[in-house]
Parts: structure tokens; sequence; C-alpha cells
């Protein structure tokens, strides 16, 4: 697998141009994955949060957070070097920007298998959300926001979740080898 900082950035951008033109739609479809919309004010930036099975998920859009009773990862837009909790806590829904975020998040732990794991986790739901789109949307939803984006078509739209997929696999590789995941 080619680096994880650069594949992951080149994924993450992709993902949130496609989460971007998902809201756009009449039937803005984080609204109908059961995300609550907020903010989107002159001062506030929107956030969507969807709590589901246990987990927090919030999305702006600089990054995503995926939070869990054990700890939350936030995963930057333009720069994949997962953060993690430094105080095993979700934090507040006052955040809105992403320095709001510095006291609470810290460097990923090159061997910590619980924030490794969280992060895969992250990776996973991100495809659970594709397989979602796609039953939802249709194939041809994506192929259309690929279509729209100015920028180099990183991977196929139908092989989103599977890219996503592959890249939490090798981090739980290296994860049971106690291989150091070193995001670089």
């Amino acid at each position: 697998m080619r680096a994880p900082r650069f594949v992951g950035t080149v994924l993450s951008l992709q993902q949130f141009w496609f989460w971007g033109q998902d809201v756009r739609l009449d039937d803005n479809l984080l609204l109908k994955r059961g995300f609550k919309k907020s903010g989107q004010t002159q001062k506030w930036p929107t956030r969507y949060t969807l709590q589901e099975d246990g987990r927090t998920i919030r999305l702006w859009s600089f990054g995503l957070q995926y939070g869990t009773p054990e700890g939350s990862v936030v995963l930057h837009r333009q720069d994949f070097a997962p953060r993690v909790d430094r105080r095993r806590q979700t934090p507040p829904e006052s955040v809105q920007w992403p320095w709001h975020l510095e006291s609470y998040m810290a460097d990923l732990p090159a061997l910590d298998p619980r924030q490794h794991g969280l992060v895969a986790e992250a990776l996973e739901w991100i495809a659970e959300y594709e397989d979602w789109i796609a039953r939802v949307a249709g194939r041809d939803h994506r192929v259309r926001c690929l279509r729209a984006w100015h920028s180099a078509r990183v991977v196929p739209a139908h092989r989103m979740a599977d890219a996503w997929r592959r890249m939490a696999a090798d981090i739980r590789a290296r994860c049971a080898e106690q291989e150091p995941l070193v995001i670089q």
C-alpha cells in the first residue's frame, strides 16, 4: 500500500467533496441518513451530527470526528494525519472550528491498538456510508459527483467503499503485527 498519509489525504479530499454534493441535493442525503444539522450562520459553519449504536459522528467542512465511549478520532479533510482524544472524552457540541479541537486532540501514537482501532472503525464507517449511498441514491449519483469535481479522479466512484475498507484493513493488520503505524 502507498504511504497511508498520501492515500488517506486523496481519499479524504474526494470523500469530503462527495459529502458536500450530498447536502446540496433537494433531498439532503446526510439528513436522510439520520444526521442532524446545526450551525450555518455567518459566525459558525454547518455541522452535521449522527448518533447511532453508541457512536457519534460529526461532520464539518474541515473534518470528521468519530467518537465511541472508548474515545474519538478526528480526520481532517486536507491532511490525513488522524488526531486522537487526549482526554478520553468526546469534544463538546460547541466545537465549530478545527482549532477548537486542539485542546482535546493529540497526534496518533505509533503503537496504540485502541487508537488505531478507532481510526479503522472511522474508515469502516465511511465505507458503510458509501454502501448506503449506492443503495439509496444509486451508483450514478457518485459518478455525477466526480464529473462535477474539478480535481483528479482519485478513485472510481464505485470503488470508494472498498478503498476505505482496504485502508482500515491495513491499519488493523499493522496493529495486529504490532508494527508501528506511522502516518507520513
